[in-house]
């Protein structure tokens, strides 16, 4: 359960880069979602309420929503769930599943394709060699990245820097993680 917690910010981040790189597709950042909610005292200990959440995707401009979800079935399966919502009706515009192995990168990238095949996104094929490229297939490494994440959000630089740091060293594929620990570098002591 706290593994996948560490994940979840790191899995959402791969979502809002995957889905990034569809033409005609514009992304409203979670951040932003996040801070109107403080804002607007909408969020309760730090759970996002669905309805709470297309009330404020109205007041940025937001069409449609993604909401997603990771349970972990027992030792060796999990299933990851995304629903898309209308933000004008609240309906359910599509959701897409998949259930196996929790290689959870692997199928955040499955339910990408699935979710943009059945809204007929246009996906170009450097857009979707870059999809394949992105994040990482190393789960230590994609929760390490998470963690660096968190850290960011607490603008605690040194320690997102480390974590950025350790998820490059455990793969060096991983350009996100490089990306990001270039960026807070400056930033540690």
């Amino acid at each position: 359960k706290e593994n996948l917690g560490d994940l979840s910010k790191g899995l959402a981040d791969f979502f809002e880069y995957d889905f990034s790189k569809f033409s005609g597709v514009k992304i409203v950042e979670r951040d932003k979602l996040d801070y109107l909610l403080r804002e607007a005292k909408l969020a309760q200990e730090g759970k996002l309420d669905p309805a709470t959440a297309v009330r404020v995707g109205k007041m940025l401009g937001a069409k449609l929503m993604v909401f997603g979800s990771i349970t972990q079935l027992d030792g060796k399966n999990a299933r990851m769930v995304v629903r898309v919502v209308d933000v004008e009706t609240s309906e359910i515009v599509t959701t897409a599943d998949r259930e196996g192995k929790p290689n959870f990168v692997e199928m955040e990238k499955e339910l990408v394709k699935d979710v943009a095949g059945k809204l007929d996104l246009a996906l170009s094929k450097e857009a979707g060699a870059a999809i394949d490229a992105s994040a990482t297939p190393d789960m230590d490494a994609a929760r390490l990245y998470s963690l660096g994440l968190k850290y960011m959000d607490e603008y605690q630089y040194e320690k997102a820097y480390d974590y950025f740091r350790k998820a490059y060293e455990k793969d060096n594929s991983f350009a996100e993680a490089k990306k990001k620990m270039e960026i807070y570098k400056p930033l540690v002591s």
